[in-house]
């Protein structure tokens, strides 16, 4: 029998005066008032009562400074991947000051190891994944030689 972990990571710069509770509960009035706008998979977090909507998104987030970090362990009580997905979209269009949002994630299988993943996300939703972060050391080590 095989295992499976997700691991996953995002974080960006939020301005000095960023209040992480009233953020979380702007998003819990959103989840609350616009059902028909969230994605089907985190719908049934509008059928939750308000404190405990607000429980559930602070698995999730921390706030060290101006960096917030949005992370998600299927093998925690942080464990829902279209959550951290959905907050990580929220943060990026909402709050992010910074350029790009840092993704880190990692799938630990018991049968095939560990996989890596790492990439930006930019404030308007692009994207620089691993083939572009490889493209541009290409481009790097062509400029520098």
């Amino acid at each position: 029998m095989s295992t499976t972990q997700f691991v996953c990571t995002s974080k960006c710069q939020v301005s000095e005066d960023f209040n992480l509770e009233e953020y979380l509960k702007s998003l819990a009035d959103f989840i609350g008032n616009h059902v028909d706008d969230l994605s089907e998979s985190i719908t049934w977090l509008a059928d939750m009562k308000y404190d405990d909507v607000i429980s559930e998104l602070e698995k999730y987030v921390k706030l060290n400074g101006r960096e917030i970090l949005i992370n998600c362990d299927t093998e925690d009580d942080n464990d829902n991947t279209e959550i951290w997905d959905w907050l990580s979209d929220q943060v990026r269009q909402d709050v992010m000051i910074s350029k790009f949002m840092t993704i880190n994630s990692t799938t630990i299988c018991s049968r095939n190891g560990v996989d890596p993943y790492h990439a930006f996300v930019l404030k308007d939703g692009g994207h620089i994944g691993p083939f572009e972060i490889e493209c541009i050391i290409e481009q790097y080590l062509k400029m520098s030689s």
